[in-house]
C-alpha cells in the first residue's frame, strides 16, 4: 500500500491538534487527575505522568517547525530558512516553558534530596533561566541572520 501524501498544512494542523491535546492532558494530570501514589520519597506517579507528557509535548513541538515554516514562507513569501530557524527556536522556547512546569514535580524533588529547599529552587530556576536565555539569543540570531 502506498504511503499517504499529506501537505505541510495538514501536518501542521495535526501537530498543533496534538500539542493542544497534550497541554490539556498536562493540565488535567497536574490538577484534578493527579495520581497521588508515592513512587519514591516525595515523587508521585502523577509527577512522572506529567513529566512524560511534557517530554512528549517537546518532541511533538519539534515536528511542527518544518511544516509551519513551509506554510508561513509560502503564504507571506518570506525566506524559508529564516522563518524555519525562527520558528524552530520559538517552538523550543515554548517547549522549555512546558518542560519547566512539567518537570518541576520530579526534578525539583530530586534536587531537594541533595540540597536545601531554597537552594534546590534556585538551581532549578537558574537552569531554566539560562537555557531560556540561550534560546532567546538563538531566536534573535535567527531573525537577524
Amino acid at each position: 500500500m502506498p504511503a499517504e501524501v499529506v501537505s505541510s498544512k495538514t501536518v501542521a494542523i495535526r501537530v498543533v491538534s496534538a500539542l493542544v491535546i497534550l497541554l490539556v492532558l498536562l493540565w488535567l494530570f497536574s490538577t484534578s487527575l493527579f495520581i497521588p501514589i508515592r513512587i519514591y520519597r516525595e515523587i508521585y506517579l502523577g509527577n512522572i505522568i506529567v513529566a512524560v507528557i511534557a517530554f512528549i509535548f517537546a518532541l511533538k513541538a519539534e515536528e511542527l517547525a518544518s511544516p509551519l515554516s513551509s506554510e508561513v514562507s509560502l503564504r507571506f513569501r518570506l525566506n524559508s530558512q529564516k522563518i524555519g530557524g525562527t520558528l524552530k527556536w520559538g517552538l523550543r522556547l515554548i517547549s522549555l516553558a512546558v518542560l519547566y512546569v512539567g518537570l518541576h514535580g520530579v526534578l525539583f524533588q530530586i534536587l531537594t534530596w541533595y540540597f536545601e529547599h531554597s537552594v534546590s529552587s534556585t538551581i532549578y530556576n537558574a537552569v531554566f533561566v539560562v537555557t531560556g536565555s540561550v534560546i532567546v539569543y538563538q531566536v534573535i540570531k535567527a531573525i537577524t541572520s
